[in-house]
């Protein structure tokens, strides 16, 4: 099955067929990039793949509007599309335990953070809050599904610098392009926002600012303005890195929690830069977090 611009989209299977027959091109690419030597022209196939990435990002965002239909209603649609993507990033991130204590983490530090400075949030509701930003948090790496599959699945640590880490970095501008659907979704939050405005916040800018130039270059309009903090992204930010380093996955072995939980409170990593107000909440509230941490590990142990 081949896209074109007027395709209709009858099931779920059919989307994920022309996303992986779009994705082989790119796939080719990543070969060439193992075993190029010129620096020039590995400058050359990132920017090949990255524009490749761009086109799959709007080809995916305009066949999940070819699957949605105008007879369904408003909460249909919300639910329909919203269905779509969590499938679909299952299917990227193998892990759907990381993706949940990612949500459950969020969730409650994005609580706690609202009670604490409920004055300069006063028309955020903070157990509404919790709930929109654990269920939006749940697509953080939704950019993912147009990167190369032999490149996310590499047991390979990929230095800061090297060309694969930057082909990695660009799954923050694709996010937010698959979820350009203002008329497809809609819904207030605890923040007066469409859940879908806060879950392009998270999934173009839960790396902001250390990716900013790979948001950037695909998404300019969306950049937040220089006084404007991206709250739930800046949340995201924190209990990403702090599942991703304590627990196991693929290519890093789980670190310990009180350790990792000491240098994200420190906050003076040169590669991650955590907002200070967020970090303050969650290091007056470490000890909620190693709860959750204790009970979500021990029930995967369980399971």
């Amino acid at each position: 099955m081949s896209f074109t611009e007027q395709s209709r989209i009858n099931t779920l299977s059919e989307l994920e067929d022309i996303i992986m027959e779009i994705l082989h091109p790119t796939e080719e690419k990543i070969k060439q990039l193992g075993e190029c030597q010129d620096e020039n022209q590995t400058v050359l196939i990132v920017k090949e793949i990255q524009d490749q990435t761009y086109h799959l990002a709007k080809q995916i965002n305009s066949l999940i509007r070819g699957y949605i239909t105008t007879g369904d209603s408003i909460p249909e649609r919300r639910q329909k599309v919203y269905q779509i993507l969590v499938d679909l990033v299952s299917k990227v991130d193998e892990d759907h335990e990381h993706l949940r204590r990612v949500s459950d983490y969020a969730g409650l530090l994005g609580r706690l953070h609202i009670e604490e400075h409920q004055v300069e949030y006063p028309n955020y509701d903070p157990k509404t809050y919790e709930g929109d930003i654990a269920k939006a948090t749940f697509l953080h790496d939704l950019g993912k599904i147009c990167l190369p599959r032999s490149l996310l699945n590499s047991d390979q640590t990929f230095a800061e610098n090297s060309p694969q880490k930057q082909i990695l970095r660009f799954h923050v501008a694709c996010g937010p392009l698959i979820l350009d659907l203002p008329n497809y979704i809609t819904g207030k939050g605890g923040s007066k926002k469409t859940r879908i405005t806060l879950t392009i916040d998270i999934a173009g800018f839960h790396h902001w600012p250390e990716y900013s130039s790979d948001s950037e270059t695909l998404c300019p309009e969306k950049q937040p303005p220089q006084n404007r903090r991206h709250l739930a992204a800046s949340i995201v930010k924190i209990v990403d890195v702090l599942d991703a380093r304590t627990s196991n996955r693929h290519h890093h072995r789980e670190e310990a929690f009180d350790q990792v939980t000491d240098e994200i409170i420190q906050n003076n990593s040169p590669y991650q830069l955590f907002d200070t107000e967020i970090i303050k909440t969650f290091a007056k509230h470490r000890e909620k977090f190693k709860n959750l941490y204790l009970k979500s590990h021990s029930t995967t142990t369980l399971s």
